[in-house]
């Protein structure tokens, strides 16, 4: 049995490349730039302590910017014509890679189950088999840059260290395996810390005996992180107030409320994501009914991954990794137990494999490229985001010749253009968006100074947020449309820095400039497309501005006077003109993050919804096309029907 274990292994591997290959080409996400630094990408040499993760992710995700930063040095280092010559031979490499890693993790997987089955062999070839199968499905956001894809890895390998220690009473093989859960939360992914602390307990209250090699392993990790600071140059009081800014950011909170709303919220997202390809989850809720895993340990674990999953505070979809491990164990149990019903149940499991394969790789191959890459981000917000990544990609392509070999600084969320295009600027902050207000109080000011002491070459605007205005006026930067894609994707060129009045305080680049700024802008550079909205030039290339100014005029139409919007974020900031422009005044914004609290945001107050009167409005319109559900929800329950709210879904009537 052994032996055809290790010939499954063997012979496995190259079908996990096979099946994930046609994933390799899809579009990169706006997060590989926390990834691939934009220091390395200047200098070419990798300097953990001057990027984003030292300075604003608690000094952690080591392991991931390593690694991902790594195969850029190697791969995807190109320039101007090098790039269209093989158009990112980073994404294809880093897959690659990533395949093989987390083929490692299959086989980690594998002896996880076989531990927990009591060296059962059967068990671990089950686990592998289906841990290649769940972890080669698009949906869960495996193809993309994310530290959970190490997660898995660290925290398999520290589970069954632990098992097999307190199995065998082997105190050194517990240590290693708490040593390696902890530096995981340090090293890899800082809000792992809470898995860490729910498997500590659990462990220490269970087996009252291992307390000793557990503390052990996990100060081990604690103090090879302090070390890890020091030699960073930074401090827990300089990283904390960072911290707290995202989770402020994201609207966090510790009252019951956010909670509930952070656990609907995420069992939605695991549920949709499950359901659309539901064998591995069916197998693993058999394996649960048939065939429970006896040991209390591994449930803790599972118990932590959920209350990790839970605290996290964004909605995304690769939060769901780490449960892909335990869901591949558990499955293996699904496995082995219609294995053994004899033929039916043999029929069974080829019946569902078989399904697998049709659903995932040979559609896969079947779909042409721009079509994959919609399916593999179907359900997954914001919408629109596959759509995006496709056109930036394509656009960079006709830009790099012009980047070639100069410095360049994105605005908005697309932070992937700097791979794309090989070119940065050396900034921990990756990108100016709105978040760095919580993050990095002063930021804008600090940029600005950066700006007029060593200009960017480039500017590439991804989500109408930088203000060329400000910067001619304001900083003495001459920056000139010099490439348009769409409304939203914008490249700038610096032409004359002569003048010199910097007004470092006031300055705000990262703006929405007005929409006549733009139409006047765009008519200087040749090609622009426009359609009159309410009086006013707006750009038809958006398709959500086309649903809100829809949506607007009809509101006017039906007599409402006085608007309030929910969402002090990307969207607004995107459709401000449009408000400032509506017929239908706004009165004030309201927003769940207390920070924001008592504050203004693009001149309009903000407040919370359970702080205002429905009477001071008499519409809300939910500004936002990431959270429309949960924020529509929020408002049926303070005020039920009393005031109307009402969404902006593209390709509707919107009323």
């Amino acid at each position: 049995m052994m032996l055809t274990a290790a010939v499954i292994t063997l012979v496995l591997l190259p079908i996990y490349v096979l099946v994930r290959e046609p994933f390799r080409s899809l579009p990169l996400h706006i997060d590989t730039g926390f990834y691939v630094s934009n220091h390395a990408i200047v200098t070419g040499r990798w300097d953990f302590s001057r990027g984003w993760n030292a300075h604003f992710a608690g000094c952690t995700k080591v392991l991931p910017e390593w690694f991902y930063t790594s195969i850029y040095l190697l791969h995807g280092r190109r320039r101007g014509e090098a790039i269209l010559a093989e158009t990112m031979a980073y994404k294809k490499w880093s897959r690659l890679y990533a395949s093989i890693f987390n083929y490692a993790t299959a086989v980690a997987v594998g002896a996880l189950a076989y531990a927990l089955a009591a060296g059962d062999v059967r068990y671990y070839c089950a686990a592998l088999v289906a841990f290649v199968m769940v972890s080669s499905e698009p949906h869960y956001g495996i193809y993309f840059e994310c530290a959970e894809l190490f997660e898995m890895f660290a925290q398999t390998v520290s589970m069954l260290c632990i098992l097999a220690g307190l199995a065998a009473g082997n105190g050194w093989c517990v240590c290693v395996g708490a040593f390696l859960l902890a530096a995981d939360a340090f090293f890899i992914k800082l809000s792992s810390a809470i898995t860490v602390a729910v498997v500590f307990i659990g462990v220490v209250v269970i087996q009252p005996g291992h307390w000793l090699p557990m503390a052990a392993g996990g100060a081990t990790a604690a103090i090879l992180y302090g070390l890890w600071l020091l030699k960073n140059g930074r401090a827990l009081r300089v990283l904390l107030p960072a911290l707290r800014g995202h989770e402020a950011s994201f609207a966090q909170g510790a009252d019951w409320r956010s909670l509930r709303h952070r656990l609907s919220e995420k069992c939605f997202r695991l549920v949709n994501t499950a359901r659309r390809q539901p064998v591995i989850p069916l197998l693993a809720i058999l394996g649960i009914l048939l065939n429970r895993p006896g040991d209390s340990i591994f449930w803790i674990y599972l118990a932590g991954l959920g209350a990790a999953y839970l605290l996290q505070a964004a909605d995304c979809r690769y939060y769901l990794l780490p449960f892909l491990p335990a869901m591949a164990v558990l499955a293996a149990g699904g496995i082995v137990s219609l294995s053994a019903w004899g033929t039916v149940g043999g029929m069974l499991v080829v019946g569902l494999l078989i399904v697998w394969i049709v659903c995932i790789p040979l559609r896969a191959i079947r779909l042409d490229a721009a079509a994959r890459n919609r399916w593999c981000w179907d359900g997954s917000p914001p919408a629109g985001q596959a759509e995006d990544n496709l056109a930036l990609e394509q656009a960079c392509t006709e830009m790099a010749s012009r980047v070639a070999g100069k410095s360049l600084l994105v605005y908005g969320p697309a932070n992937q253009a700097y791979v794309l295009l090989g070119a940065s600027y050396a900034t921990p902050i990756v990108a100016p968006e709105y978040y760095l207000d919580d993050v990095c109080p002063g930021w804008q000011r600090a940029l600005n100074e950066q700006m007029v002491a060593s200009p960017p070459a480039f500017i590439l605007d991804t989500s109408r947020c930088f203000d060329a205005g400000q910067a001619h006026d304001k900083l003495s930067l001459d920056y000139r449309l010099a490439h348009k894609v769409h409304a939203r994707l914008r490249l700038y060129e610096l032409k004359d820095t002569s003048r010199r009045n910097d007004d470092f305080a006031a300055a705000c680049t990262f703006s929405r400039q007005t929409d006549e700024a733009v139409v006047v802008e765009e008519r200087e550079a040749g090609g622009v497309r426009t359609a009159p909205v309410d009086g006013k030039p707006v750009l038809t290339d958006c398709p959500d501005a086309a649903a809100l100014a829809a949506l607007l005029r009809n509101l006017a139409h039906r007599g409402y006077q006085r608007l309030a919007l929910y969402g002090a974020g990307r969207f607004t900031l995107r459709h401000a003109d449009l408000y400032r422009t509506s017929a239908v005044p706004v009165a004030l914004v309201l927003d769940d993050n207390p920070v924001r609290h008592g504050r203004t945001f693009l001149g309009w107050p903000v407040r919370s919804p359970e702080e205002v009167a429905p009477s001071d409005f008499d519409a809300v319109v939910i500004s936002s096309d990431r959270f429309r559900r949960p924020m529509l929800a929020r408002l049926r329950r303070l005020w039920g029907d009393r005031v109307p709210a009402f969404t902006v879904v593209v390709g509707s009537n919107n009323l």
